[in-house]
């Protein structure tokens, strides 16, 4: 059965788009994934396309815009295909119906009828509370929460799960949480381990046990795109390693 799942907090810089794709590229060594890049810094686009956002026509736009998604999944290999994103994105609400109560659910709409084909769809959500942030958290099954061990990012931590649980009294009552995921900025930092100390103090079981240090090899697979074909570029994948088999398990076992 497909699983929808979305990565967000209303914060940028806290390792959304890192995630989602490095999840992606895991997760397609043996299941088949699509990827809906629904920020339109095209970050996540890039990283595992390695081209320029612009260089993309049909992107999730042109997808909400007409209702299909016929030309607008982009095959990256066999397991592991694309719905990119640009500029156009901003535009977004100018194509929603603000007068249907279903305005929201356009993405879960459009992606239905693809659905059945993939094992996951993995969402990128923007760093606010936009239409395409709420439009991804209507179509999702889970959504992980991305919390970096820094102080803005813990005080954005309520605000997200607050918008989580709007969505899901009001959109979509079958929306989970499937944990809250810490990257820390500093793993020898007394800040850094303070917060995440009190995010499982005041979270508990929520939060993934599995841990993401901020290592340089994972900067730069942001550029070079994502492999696992060194011996730096495994050792620098093994906690997300951790982390996909976790949330594999604990979407499998809701």
């Amino acid at each position: 059965m497909t699983v929808i799942v979305s990565f967000g907090l209303q914060k940028g810089g806290v390792g959304k788009t890192t995630t989602t794709g490095i999840t992606a590229f895991l997760l397609a060594k043996t299941k088949r994934v699509l990827v809906v890049d629904l920020d339109g810094q095209g970050n996540l686009t890039r990283m595992l396309s390695g081209q320029n956002k612009n260089t993309f026509e049909n992107t999730v736009y042109e997808a909400i815009k007409y209702r299909n998604t016929e030309n607008c999944i982009t095959v990256l290999s066999e397991k592991l295909h694309l719905i990119p994103a640009n500029d156009d994105i901003s535009q977004i609400s100018t194509v929603l119906d603000i007068n249907s109560d279903k305005r929201l659910h356009v993405l879960a709409d459009i992606l239905h009828p693809v659905r059945s084909y993939y094992d996951y769809i993995l969402l990128d959500l923007p760093p606010a509370l936009s239409e395409q942030t709420l439009i991804g958290l209507t179509a999702s099954d889970y959504t992980v929460t991305m919390l970096q061990t820094e102080p803005f990012a813990y005080y954005a931590l309520e605000d997200y799960l607050e918008t989580c649980q709007v969505v899901q009294k009001k959109y979509n009552p079958n929306l989970k949480l499937a944990g809250i995921l810490s990257v820390l900025l500093n793993s020898r930092s007394s800040l850094d381990q303070s917060i995440l100390e009190r995010v499982r103090t005041d979270y508990e079981d929520i939060v993934f046990e599995s841990v993401i240090k901020r290592k340089s090899r994972l900067k730069e697979l942001a550029i070079t795109g994502i492999t696992d074909k060194t011996k730096a570029d495994r050792q620098a994948l093994q906690e997300y390693n951790d982390f996909v088999q976790e949330l594999v398990e604990r979407v499998q076992e809701k």
